[in-house]
Parts: C-alpha cells; structure tokens; sequence
C-alpha cells in the first residue's frame, strides 16, 4: 500500500469507515486498464483491451480538462452528478467549484475506485460535507432518493418532486460499467423528467396561485369539502363527459339521464351540455387562468341542480358562478396553512394534468359503477373538440390545463393508434399520455368503466359500447347530491387572523412559501413574501373596517 493511497484512506474513513476498511486489501489494478503518463506529466487512464486501444482521460492535461468541463456547467447548477472516478480528476474539480451546493460521486467498480487512491490526492473531495460518494451498489439508490429529498409536496403519497438545477456528468470510464450506466440513466430521467415539468410549472404559476387562493378565501369558505361527496354515488352510475369532439354525435342521449346516475362534466363540455338542455350534477374546473372563465360565458348555471368541484387555485371568476360549490385540495402550502387554521381537510383528487383524470378519480370517489366515458376522444378527428366549445382557436386543447402547456408545447406531430370498435385513430403524444392514466388506473384499481367515446381512443381495461347501449343497461332511478355544508366553520376574520399570524412567523413563511422557495432565487422568494404578507395584511385591514362599519 503506497503512503498516498493510505493517506486517502484515513480521509476516506472519516466519513465512511466500512468503506474504508473494505478498500485495505482491494487489488488496485483492473485488467485491460492501463495508467500512463499526460503530456504534462500527470497520469491519465488508457482502455488496452485486445486491439482496442482508447484514453479515457485527456492525453495532454487530465487536470485541466475536467476543469474545463466544470467550468462549462451553467452558473444556475447547484447539483452535480459525476459517473465514474478515473482518476478523480473531474470529481476534484467539481469539489473546487464553491458555487456547488451538492456533488455527488459514483464509481461503479471498487477497483477503478481502489485505482484512483492510489494516483491521486482525494482528501479535500473526502473532506467536503458537500460531497456524496456511491462504490457498487444499486444504480437506482441515488435518483430514487431524490424523490424523497427534493419532495416539496404538502400532503402524504402525492409526491411533487422539484430538483435543484442539476447536471449528470459521464466519465468516459462507465463504458466498463455499461449495465450500471443504463440502470441509472433510467431512473435519473424517470426522476428528472417529472421535476422539469413541475419546476416549469411551479416557476410559471405560484405568483397566480398564491393570489386566487387569498381573492376565493370567502369562496372557499362558503364551499363544502369534497370529502362530503365520498361514497354519494354508491351503487348508481356515473357518466364522465369530456369535451371531445364525440360528444356532437351522441349528446342527445344525455337528456333523459336526470337523476337516474350522476353526470362530472369538465368546465369545456358546459357550452355543448347547456345547448341540448342538459344540466350536469357537476362542473370540474381546476385552471388558475382567466382564459378559463370563457368555457362558461353564455351558460345559465341551475342553482340548485349543478355544483362546481373545484381546487383553490382556480380563477376567481368561476367560483361565484355556482351556489353549490365542493372544494378539493390542490396540495399548495397556503390552502394547507388554510386547512389547518379552519381545522377541516378538503380531501384530494388525483391531479394529473387534465380536468378528465380528475373527474375520473372523482366518479370513483364518489363511488360510482360503472363510470361510464362519453366525449373523452384522447384522438383527433376534424377537430380536436366539441361544436359546443369556445372558439378553438383561443385555445387549442382544451383537454390539458393551461400549467400542462407552459412546460410543453403542443405536439404537431401525431400518433396512429387503435381506436374504439377496432378502428384507427390519430392521437397526440399528451393525449396518449392520458389515455395511458386510464389505462394505468384501470389496471392499479380494476374499476369498472365503459368507454362510450364512439370515434375515441382505445382505452385497455375499459369495456367498449355505445353511450345508447350503456345508459340502456345501466341507468338507475334515485340519484341527488348530499346536502351542502360549508368547510368554514371558522369566521371568516378569525381565519384571516390566523393566517397573518401564520406569516409573521418564520416557520409560518417556510411553510407558505416552500413552492417559491423550490424554483425561485432568494430575491424572488424574498419578493414573493412580502407580496404575501401585504395580501394577507389588506385582507384583514378589510374584514376589519367591514366590522365597524
């Protein structure tokens, strides 16, 4: 044992004496590589395998190449991820790099990790508490925990994983570690996939979703929690109507469903259902945007006989429409701290990107057999939606929320895939993903469901028919919504109170602004709370001059 390769073990024990002390007797050689001399001097990994003959590192300054490639990462990258040692060059490198918040380090193959001890100094890289070190084991360990560690979600199973600005770096060497390499790019993009699209979002809309929480707190109050609809569909159907372009074909078997099962339509079928006379139980509107509030223009909402379901982020505009409103929760740190303050929790729906998914979940929340599917095309035809649905053009699909088309742009290019009764349909690649949420919650849970969308999308697991055949076999006489109670039980200005109070503290304000504090720079967050403390502010300076008028 060299004296460097033992002083990298007694740094290297400090932080990991198991490792260390596995490392003792490891045999620091690996066949077919080969240490040789840089042009400068400094030693430098070959592949001598057979006839194939390959540096690994620079061959004229190792050192100086893996500060280069350090020093290309973008000034926004707090997170690096370094596959492979060599000979520790890029990971000495990253460690130099103060800007870094987190340097994760992983060598598949103890050997090429044994290697490394013994050609170059690695106590500063061991030393730094920024630094995180993986030899062997599950390629999957890493990304798997960044699920739990960059989970700034608020409530239990609904992960909404935000990673810090990252970068994966490749060290030629993984080619000898090929399998490992593969395992782990799976999981990490399975990972990072979902993080850049909740980053865009999050960066997109927390500044709207803060303010239309506060502006529909009165909204909110006046609303029943979702939870007072478990189970009040049991033992009737439940009919899901979306706004595909279907629905213009078969509409007119809507009109004698009544009370006989319950109809979730999402907010972009309103126009189409209230032209043909038919009132649905409940509206599903969810998107925090104005452009929203347009699915509703011209349509007379029945008071008593249509409620609204929907989250508290939704624009201001749309509560007021509805007398009856149920609120779910969207998972945001402020109608959390709102839960909390009025001690009632709404209860949660599945969001996943479309108001149809959480018009599904809804149907079997409340219990509904079968849900029956009509209007959820999930494929193109001439048009991508009802007759009925504003101008498409203001639009385009108005099957995905507006936070769905900020992290990604509509799709030109389309899918052939199958379609109901056999046929051929064109999809798009996000209307397929959705299809796929069906067809996943449909083997996860085995609900059962008819798919009466005649032109749509195949949806596996979902039993096809005609919505005439459907509402023949399975309408039943009795349904009506439970009775309406409203989740503030609180006074309003009690709740306004507690909430000022909740923002004078700093726990309160990490709570409120974990969002902010996921995506924004610390100038921006530092904005976003005193916007939050000024709303919350007025909204009590107002209740109070309310109460000594």
């Amino acid at each position: 044992m060299s004296e460097l390769y033992a002083r990298n073990l007694e740094a290297l024990a400090r932080r990991d004496a198991e490792l260390a002390q596995s490392l003792a007797s490891v045999e620091v050689s690996l066949a077919g590589v080969t240490v040789e001399k840089s042009a400068t001097g400094r030693p430098h990994l070959r592949l001598a395998t057979g006839s194939a003959r390959m540096a690994l590192e620079d061959e004229t300054d190792p050192a100086a190449a893996a500060r280069r490639k350090i020093g290309e990462l973008d000034e926004k990258i707090k997170l690096v991820v370094v596959k492979g040692a060599g000979l520790g060059y890029l990971w000495k490198a990253a460690q130099a790099r103060r800007s870094l918040e987190r340097i994760v380090c992983i060598e598949p193959q103890k050997a090429l990790f044994a290697l490394m001890l013994g050609f170059s100094d690695m106590r500063r890289v061991f030393d730094d508490p920024r630094v995180e070190i993986q030899v062997g084991g599950d390629p999957g360990a890493f990304p798997r925990s960044c699920r739990k560690r960059y989970d700034c979600g608020t409530e239990a199973g609904r992960l909404l994983v935000v990673l810090p600005h990252n970068a994966v770096l490749r060290h030629p060497v993984m080619l000898l570690s090929a399998e490992f390499d593969h395992a782990f790019d799976a999981e990490w993009n399975s990972v990072s996939v979902v993080s850049e699209r909740n980053r865009t979002t999050l960066e997109t809309f927390v500044h709207i979703w803060r303010g239309n929480i506060l502006a529909n707190l009165s909204s909110i109050l006046a609303s029943s929690p979702v939870t007072s609809l478990r189970s009040a569909a049991a033992g009737r159907p439940g009919i899901l109507v979306g706004a595909g372009p279907s629905l213009d074909v078969n509409v007119a078997e809507l009109r004698n469903v009544k009370d006989r099962a319950v109809i979730v339509a999402v907010d972009t079928a309103c126009r189409t259902l209230h032209q043909h006379g038919i009132t649905p139980h409940i509206v599903i509107a969810v998107d925090a945007t104005e452009e929203n509030v347009g699915d509703f223009h011209g349509v007379e909402i029945h008071d008593d006989l249509t409620s609204l379901v929907m989250v508290p982020v939704v624009h201001p505009s749309i509560p007021p429409l509805f007398r009856r409103r149920y609120v779910a929760s969207y998972g945001h740190p402020l109608q959390k701290e709102l839960e909390r303050v009025i001690g009632a929790e709404f209860g949660s729906l599945l969001v996943s990107g479309s108001v149809a998914t959480i018009g599904y979940d809804l149907l079997r929340y409340m219990g509904a057999r079968p849900v029956i599917l009509a209007g959820m095309d999930l494929a193109m035809g001439a048009r991508t939606h009802t007759k009925g649905a504003r101008n498409q053009r203001e639009f385009g699909s108005r099957f995905e929320t507006t936070e769905q088309t900020v992290w990604q742009a509509r799709k030109g290019a389309t899918v052939r895939k199958a379609g109901w009764g056999g046929r051929t349909v064109w999809t798009t690649e996000q209307m397929l993903r959705w299809a796929e949420w069906f067809e996943a919650e449909l083997a996860r849970e085995k609900w059962p469901t008819i798919n009466a969308t005649e032109g749509g999308i195949h949806i596996a697991g979902a039993k096809e028919m005609t919505l005439e055949q459907a509402l023949d076999r399975h309408l039943r006489a009795g349904f009506a919504l439970p009775s309406h109670r409203p989740v503030g039980a609180a006074d309003p200005s009690t709740v306004r109170a507690r909430l000022l109070d909740a923002c004078g503290s700093e726990d309160g304000m990490k709570r409120l602004l974990s969002w902010e504090r996921a995506v924004l720079a610390p100038d921006a967050v530092a904005l976003a709370r005193q916007e939050l403390l000024g709303a919350v502010k007025k909204l009590s300076e107002l209740s109070d001059a309310g109460r000594t008028r």
